[in-house]
């Protein structure tokens, strides 16, 4: 935590996520949270956002099973559908 010299506090990545863990075991209101830990409620709501979509944007990966081909053709065909419904075909 930085405190700058007008008396604003800059908080890193890290010490958001821990300030969140610390509200969801609470079990307090966000209101209340925040005025015991003494955290401007903007901040707060923002953060918590910023975080939230960050969150839903990390790589999810899903497992790939290769079935085996009993053709004689050496080539290979790859497709992928995304949750958008867009598909993308590789060969070779």
């Amino acid at each position: 935590m930085e405190i700058r010299a007008n008396g604003n506090v800059r908080r890193s990545e890290d010490e958001w996520h821990a300030i969140l863990a610390r509200w969801e075991k609470s079990g307090t209101s966000v209101e209340e949270f925040c005025t015991g830990e003494k955290i401007a409620f903007s901040s707060f709501r923002r953060w918590q956002q910023r975080l939230r979509v960050s969150r839903s944007r990390r790589a999810q990966f899903v497992p790939v099973t290769v079935a085996s081909s009993t053709s004689s053709n050496p080539t290979w065909a790859l497709e992928v559908e995304l949750p958008n419904g867009t598909r993308l075909r590789f060969q070779g």
